[in-house]
């Protein structure tokens, strides 16, 4: 394990000398020490990471790290500061299957500690603003409805038709119109519409308008901006920050930085105009975007063509 680690550090060492970029190192390796289980290690980081913002997933962490550690007191406090700070289990997952804390059903507050997983849980899940979710996600239903359309027709090779024209008049057509709507709501509410409002549903329709305003560049850097502000309260999909920020850098003819565009050459897919194609695993893991590999599979799935 020590062998491991030693390599593991290093490497980590090269990336960084490498790419002379500070972004989200802390937590880069903080999250592989972590993996390999070295606590003690993965711990100085992410209490590092307090000093900037407390997380709820770091908090998470280090109470893992202490509990793992058989430090109780300290592991018991972290987790209630990952509780106060909204911190709840994916679907299917709970404390009960939780073996790093392993917490004791008869021990004291476990039933309080359900509750507030529970009710953390509905606080980003339940929609608060049911009309304006409504809303959104009809114009999500729409904007779908298009580029599936668009998408079938270009893998069958059915191009070359009014239909597909029309299709495509029409898209454009309603991301304009989209662009319009969410725009207004920024500017009422003044900050992202995320988990918080809308719901993990809603927060990926307002990304989807977002996303493909690609006519509207200074309407998308707009939307980066408070997207960046809303992943630092956890209060939207961190996905959304990466693909937005290429997207953006692509419709403005530079690089881009966590390889989420990409086009189809020969019935391939490949990436667009990358900045740094060495680190790319590296920023990816910075937004929780999967392996490169997985995601290109994925893609190429959904458009190539059948041979």
């Amino acid at each position: 394990m020590k062998r491991k680690l030693f390599f593991l550090l290093v490497f980590l060492y090269i990336v960084f000398s490498l790419s002379g970029q500070g972004y989200c190192k802390e937590r880069y390796i903080a999250d592989s020490l972590y993996r390999f289980r070295q606590y003690p290690e993965a711990l100085g980081y992410y209490k590092n990471l307090l000093s900037d913002i407390a997380k709820r997933k770091d908090l998470y962490k280090i109470a893992v790290c202490y509990g793992c550690m058989e430090q109780r007191d300290s592991s018991v406090y972290y987790f209630n500061r990952a509780l106060e700070k909204g911190f709840y289990y994916p679907s299917g997952f709970g404390l009960e299957k939780d073996r790093n804390l392993a917490f004791p059903r008869e021990e004291t507050g476990y039933e309080v500690y359900l509750n507030k997983l529970k009710e953390n849980r509905l606080q980003y899940i339940h929609v608060k603003d049911s009309v304006l979710y409504r809303e959104l996600m009809a114009k999500k239903e729409t904007d779908q409805f298009y580029r599936h359309a668009i998408s079938r027709m270009q893998k069958s090779d059915s191009t070359d038709t009014p239909l597909y024209r029309h299709y495509l008049a029409e898209s454009r057509k309603s991301d304009s119109l989209h662009m319009l709507f969410l725009d207004s709501l920024l500017n009422q509410y003044g900050c992202w519409l995320g988990l918080d409002l809308v719901g993990w549903d809603g927060d990926e329709a307002v990304w989807v308008i977002a996303q493909h305003a690609d006519n509207f560049v200074g309407f998308q850097e707009k939307c980066l901006r408070f997207l960046r502000e809303a992943d630092q309260q956890e209060n939207t999909n961190p996905h959304n920050v990466a693909y937005l920020y290429d997207r953006i850098q692509i419709n403005k003819g530079g690089l881009q930085r966590y390889g989420t565009q990409m086009w189809i050459i020969d019935n391939k897919v490949d990436f667009i105009r990358l900045e740094d194609e060495h680190h790319l695993e590296y920023y990816r893991a910075c937004y929780q975007l999967p392996p490169v590999y997985i995601y290109k599979k994925a893609l190429e799935g959904r458009y190539l063509k059948n041979e």
